[in-house]
C-alpha cells in the first residue's frame, strides 16, 4: 500500500514521464531517484492519477513504441 507506484518501462521514462506531467498526471521518471541521475527504465505514478484518461492512452501508446 502506497501513494505512488514504480512502473518499469524497458526503456528510459523520461521523455513519458514529461508527457505525462503536461497533462497534469504526477509522474517522475525513476533517473530522479539516483545520485548520479542515471538512465533509469522505471516509471513512478501517483496512484491518483489512475482515473485520469489520458493515462490510459499514453501508456498504450508507450507500449507500442
Amino acid at each position: 500500500a502506497g501513494l505512488f507506484l514504480c512502473l518499469g518501462m524497458f526503456r528510459d521514462g523520461e521523455r513519458l514521464a514529461r508527457q505525462l506531467n503536461q497533462h497534469n498526471i504526477p509522474a517522475t521518471p525513476g533517473s530522479l531517484f539516483y545520485p548520479d541521475q542515471r538512465v533509469s527504465t522505471y516509471l513512478r505514478l501517483s496512484v491518483s492519477s489512475y482515473d485520469h484518461p489520458h493515462l490510459w492512452d499514453a501508456l498504450a501508446a508507450w507500449q507500442q513504441g
